[in-house]
This record gives C-alpha cells, structure tokens and sequence, in this order.
C-alpha cells in the first residue's frame, strides 16, 4: 500500500478547509471569464461595494 500524498488529496484538503471557512469552491473551468481575466470583476465590483 503507498502512502503517497498525492496532487489531488491536497487539492482536496484545501477545498475542504476553505468550505469550512465559508468559502464556495468551484471548478475552474466552470467560472465565467475569460481566459486572461486573473480576477472577476462582479465578484470584486461586490466586494469592493460590500466595504463601503
């Protein structure tokens, strides 16, 4: 039997501690931008709206 951390277990550990927080994990090839967007603009336009 291998003991073997692999690429998709830690993947895994982090999704799962980042929904514990309250964090939605989705896919990235599910999410809506395009390919050179780094961030999403609704989703900062809301943050940034949700500081003031």
């Amino acid at each position: 039997m291998s003991k073997k951390f692999t690429e998709a277990q830690l993947e895994s550990v982090f999704a799962t501690q980042l929904e514990q927080e309250g964090y939605k994990h989705q896919l990235g090839g599910t999410i809506s931008r395009q390919e050179d967007e780094v961030l999403i603009e609704s989703d900062l336009r809301e943050f940034l709206l949700a500081k003031l």
